[in-house]
């Protein structure tokens, strides 16, 4: 009970590594986990993990370019406010939700065509281009929020526009934007909370 105690709310270091860092801590309800693990792009991807061993899990993703941005980011997660297991319940009820997706074309060219799309009624901040050549090439923007909806906005997306059909190559670009334009000052204090990115870019097939 006192080793418990003692721990209760402390961050722990509990691995490093040349190309893992973790760090971990208990509350009372919930246990969680700062993980950097090193890219074989001498990237690293941050991975934020709430967890408490009944159910409920959530994670948040982050990237940096340098080791030295991921232990600055590090350390901004560790001084952040924590959420709360009510919290993490209605995340996950949320993402649970059923998508209504509203598609709309904005122009045609000879090769390239531009939607935009709407996830949440009338509010049509997401975009697709796509470009038609030996493959289909998909550049698809969307605003950081839906990221955890990833999977089944990109299935619709291309359902919907009947791109399966073509019988072509299809490359997809996604694209993350935020709305919060937060940035690590290495002049600032360590309380600053950063995104993502402003921008992200998520993934690319070649």
């Amino acid at each position: 009970m006192e080793r418990s105690m003692k721990n209760i709310g402390m961050w722990k270091k509990i691995i490093e590594s040349r190309d893992v860092i973790g760090y971990e801590r208990e509350s009372n309800e919930l246990k969680t986990r700062i993980e950097a693990r090193l890219n074989n792009d001498n990237s690293w991807t941050i991975f934020l993990t709430y967890y408490d061993g009944k159910g409920v899990s959530y994670t948040e993703e982050y990237t940096s370019t340098t080791q030295k941005d991921a232990l600055d980011l590090i350390t901004v997660l560790k001084n952040k406010r924590l959420k709360s297991r009510k919290e993490l319940q209605q995340l996950k009820q949320s993402s649970e939700k059923k998508l209504k997706v509203e598609v709309k074309r904005e122009f045609r060219d000879y090769n390239v065509e531009k939607w935009i799309f709407s996830l949440e009624e009338g509010i049509f901040n997401n975009f697709i281009y796509i470009r038609e050549a030996d493959f289909i090439d998909l550049d698809i923007i969307i605003n950081s929020k839906y990221k955890q909806y990833e999977e089944k906005i990109i299935a619709y997306l291309v359902k919907y526009l009947g791109l399966e059909d073509y019988g072509a190559v299809i490359r997809e670009n996604i694209f993350y934007y935020t709305e919060n334009k937060q940035k690590l000052d290495n002049n600032s204090n360590a309380d600053v909370f950063i995104n993502a990115m402003d921008f992200e870019f998520a993934d690319e097939d070649e």
